[in-house]
Formats: C-alpha cells, sequence, structure tokens
C-alpha cells in the first residue's frame, strides 16, 4: 500500500471510530464493526493499527490537536469587550472562562457516568490512556498559561519572578484539580461560572503587579456595569 493510500486510509478509520466511539462508546465498537462501516478487512486494518488501543490513542491525540488549533485560531481573532481606553491583554485572555473551559476538556475530569458513555468506557477500560490524555490536557493548557504569564510579565501586569515553566505548571495543576471538583460535585452552570470566577480571581491576584490588579478591577467594574 503506498504512502499516500495508507493516509487516506488512517483518516477514514479516525474520522469514523470519531463518530461511533463519540455515539455509542468504545466498549460497544469492536474492530469488526468499524470493518464493516468501512468495508475494509481486518488484515488490511491492521496495516495500519495494530491493535484497538493504538487507534484509541492516536484519536484522541487527534482529537486534542484539532481542538487545540481550533481554539487557538479563537484566541488570535477574539475581540474581547475592554474597559473604555484600552486594548486586550494577558489578563483579559486568562479571564475570558469560555476560553478556560474549551482548553481544560472538563468532559474528561468528570468522574461519574452521565451521558457520555466514550469518556465513561475510556475512564473505567482504558485507564493508562485516559491518564495521558490528562496529562496532555494538562501540557497543553500550561503551555497556554505560560504564554499568557510571559506576555503579562512584558506589558508589566505580572510580577516578573512567575514569568517560569514551574509557576505555569503549578497554576495548570491547580485550575484542573480545582476543575475537576467543580464538574463533580457543582451541578448548577451558574454555579460552576462563579465557582471558576472565583478560581481565576485568585490566581490573577497573585500574579498581578499593583498595574495589573488596578486594571483587572477595572474589568470587574466593566461586567458589573454591563450586568446591570
Amino acid at each position: 500500500m503506498q504512502t499516500e493510500q495508507k493516509n487516506d486510509l488512517k483518516e477514514n478509520i479516525l474520522e469514523t471510530a470519531d463518530r461511533l466511539f463519540l455515539k455509542l462508546g468504545v466498549r460497544s465498537v469492536s474492530i469488526d464493526d468499524l470493518c464493516g462501516e468501512l468495508r475494509i478487512s481486518k488484515k488490511t486494518f491492521y496495516t495500519v493499527f495494530p491493535q484497538k488501543e493504538a487507534l484509541l490513542s492516536e484519536l484522541l491525540d487527534r482529537q486534542l490537536g484539532l481542538k487545540t488549533e481550533k481554539m487557538m485560531v479563537k484566541i488570535r481573532s477574539q475581540k474581547f469587550t475592554v474597559p473604555d481606553g484600552h486594548t486586550p491583554n494577558a489578563i483579559d485572555h486568562l479571564c475570558n472562562l469560555d476560553q478556560l473551559l474549551s482548553l481544560s476538556n472538563l468532559q474528561f475530569l468528570s468522574t461519574t457516568k452521565d451521558e457520555d458513555n466514550f469518556v465513561y468506557d475510556l475512564r473505567k477500560y482504558y485507564p493508562d490512556i485516559h491518564e495521558k490524555h490528562l496529562e496532555d490536557i494538562h501540557r497543553m493548557l500550561s503551555t497556554h498559561i505560560r504564554h499568557g504569564i510571559h506576555l503579562g510579565s512584558q506589558e508589566g501586569l505580572f510580577d516578573p519572578q512567575y514569568d517560569n515553566e514551574m509557576m505555569a505548571q503549578l497554576i495548570a495543576c491547580e485550575w484542573m484539580a480545582c476543575m475537576r471538583h467543580i464538574v463533580v460535585h457543582v451541578k448548577k452552570s451558574s454555579d460552576r461560572r462563579q465557582a471558576l470566577q472565583l478560581l481565576v480571581h485568585s490566581q490573577l491576584n497573585a500574579l498581578c503587579t499593583d498595574k495589573g490588579l488596578t486594571y483587572y478591577k477595572q474589568i470587574i467594574a466593566h461586567n458589573n456595569q454591563n450586568k446591570e
């Protein structure tokens, strides 16, 4: 099989697995089911993926890569509503809860079976793959935080002593731990957003210089005014 044909087949397998796994769950979809849907033999399937676990791992990497790419495009093009006389900066990005929620992939932090058979199966039957995916999410989140802290330091909004990889890793750990607690124990969406706002508030208070805190207070006042 030529390289281009193999790549096309691989993409078709990943797209089909993505659709069926998300709809039915990982355990309910066998290699035979995938081959039947694709109208290929198991021998052909195994030329691309040696086992179901390899397919699942690559599928998660693909999902995270596509999600990250989509989110970065949105971040670069996003127009924030900021206080008069200001342009969007690092604090505006880190205050964006929708962005934070999307980057954190909250569905993978749940520990109970709701409606998501895919995540439930992944966590219960493929714990090593699930754990690796959580580590990948953490890595992506910490990279985003690291970038935000660096920009904020350059803008004079964050204390430059925090402009390092260790601080980004620590914040990412705390965010994921807190969000896991929120997902599991906080049921109302309004309460979840309030809890996340408190989480962001505590981190920004630790990171900000006096200049940063002044701007952050302006954001809070601006948002409160818009709610009225």
